[in-house]
């Protein structure tokens, strides 16, 4: 089994489990949801809102119902600039916003600020509308055709000295102007970065210098520039930290583990990852090269942006269900709250993220465990109070040489509840690969609940108005101690 453990960073964003993504820029205005290029529409009816945004509302809500980052896009496929750049001209201010003087990210930096929350940037590298985007020579002729390969027989090396306009420098030129700015972020940090990697068809072929904006993106928001962890990474090839979880339904798999492997090439440099994808799920390894964190991205609505005909929320049992199939598999939530065109949420969205989070906290504040009697088979007893005490870093794992271990609830009486939460000490590293959950009145006649495979950060077990006094957990790791905490 991996040895691999999650780093500071990625083992917090497992804890907090809940994240928001905000999707808000031209298509909000049109009733588009994909990367869309607006010909020759000028910029200020492109992005025809006058007003400041209101946010602050959202991220009091979001805060209220335990939600602990937002991450922003600062530029969708349609490669329009909600903050104020200076090397485009396709840009908030260029608009008619605050009369050409507001700046959309600054404004929702400002707000996640003050309800402190952590905020990640979403900043698309595919980019419809700049011209420099693929490769060209200084007549407009294409170097590089659809497939990927460099035409009339060039090198790589000839199609970058020929290319007449470089869209990685453009890139990273942006990333620099947001990550450098104080204004930006949650006091100024960034702590997810996601390269989404979209293409759409028509797209001319172009390669990312993935290794010039990573470091770019750890200079400004990792350790190189004082904090404790270098900032995480969604969709960075070799470097990601945070993977896709291989659908937007927000469901991760039954089996779901965190590790990674790296692909590479024939010279033996990573290129990629590989993340064990199947049937729409990112199942990862059992063993691997890389911690990944799987990221279950979902919508609150039918849409990533708001639309006159996709801003229904959804309904409350929708979003538990989501939660349940994607932190109580394994993975975090990140669910999308689209501003409308007004720059604010609508208010039933609103009502909903609030009901949804009082629906966590109402289920989860009563810890029936802790006022149980709890036993294990195992020899090794020393250290079991540790899943009983609510911190993330204490633990209990059997000896050593034990693979499974059996731990018993006793409430003292037939007790209801609805769920049951396993959580895996992941500072060890993800380890156990079955367990299953039987409950009983008496302690003789058993009932099985749940049997799966992995664990993970969380698994929920879910069995609405189930009765009972005895709950037996057993747990299985391959060639090693499990490890268990609360």
């Amino acid at each position: 089994m991996s040895h691999l453990v999650p780093n500071i960073a990625q083992f917090q964003y497992h804890k907090e489990e809940l994240a928001a993504f905000i999707h808000f820029g031209p298509n909000t205005f049109h009733n588009v949801e994909w990367g869309e290029h607006y010909g020759n529409m000028s910029v200020k009816d492109v992005f025809p809102l006058k007003s400041k945004v209101d946010v602050e509302p959202l991220m009091a809500t979001l805060q209220e119902a335990g939600f602990k980052k937002v991450i922003v896009t600062a530029k969708h496929h349609d490669g329009f600039a909600i903050w104020r750049s200076r090397f485009t001209d396709y840009e908030i201010g260029h608009t008619d916003y605050q009369n050409g003087q507001g700046d959309v990210l600054a404004d929702i930096s400002a707000a996640a600020t003050k309800y402190g929350l952590a905020m990640g940037l979403y900043l698309s590298p595919w980019d419809i509308h700049e011209k420099s985007y693929g490769y060209y020579d200084q007549d407009g002729n294409p170097l590089v055709g659809e497939d990927g390969i460099p035409l009339l027989g060039r090198t790589w090396e000839e199609v970058e000295q020929l290319d007449a306009a470089d869209y990685n420098t453009f890139y990273l030129h942006q990333l620099e102007e947001i990550l450098s700015n104080p204004c930006y972020g949650c006091n100024g940090r960034f702590t997810e970065i996601w390269l989404d990697g979209a293409k759409g068809t028509g797209a001319a072929a172009q390669r990312y210098k993935l290794d010039q904006w990573i470091a770019t993106i750890q200079r400004y928001q990792g350790r190189q520039a004082g904090y404790d962890t270098d900032a995480l990474l969604f969709g960075a090839g070799p470097y990601t930290t945070v993977r896709w979880i291989g659908n937007e339904s927000g469901f991760a798999h039954e089996t779901t583990w965190a590790p990674a492997r790296l692909v590479y090439d024939d010279s033996g440099i990573a290129m990629d990852i590989d993340t064990n994808m199947h049937d729409h799920y990112s199942q990862g390894y059992p063993t691997g090269d890389v911690w990944t964190v799987p990221e279950a991205d979902a919508r609150i609505t039918s849409g990533w942006f708001w639309g006159p005909n996709k801003k229904r929320p959804k309904p409350l049992s929708e979003l538990t269900e989501i939660y349940l199939r994607s932190v109580g598999h394994g993975a975090t939530l990140l669910l999308n709250i689209p501003l409308n065109d007004q720059g604010k949420v609508d208010q039933d969205i609103l009502d909903r993220i609030r009901e949804f989070g009082c629906v966590l906290q109402t289920t989860f504040t009563t810890n029936l465990a802790h006022g149980a009697k709890l036993d294990t088979d195992s020899s090794y007893k020393q250290g079991l109070e540790n899943l009983l005490d609510e911190h993330p870093w204490t633990h209990w794992s059997p000896g050593e040489s034990e693979t499974e271990a059996v731990l018993t609830l006793d409430f003292g009486k037939q007790t209801s509840f609805d769920i049951v939460s396993i959580e895996e000490a992941i500072q060890e590293g993800q380890k156990i690969c079955q367990y299953q959950v039987d409950i009983s009145l008496n302690q003789k006649d058993w009932y099985l609940m749940e049997k799966g495979t992995t664990i993970g950060a969380k698994r929920l077990i879910a069995q609405h108005g189930t009765q009972a006094r005895f709950v037996k957990i057993w747990v299985k790791a391959a060639g090693e101690a499990p490890c268990l905490t609360v």
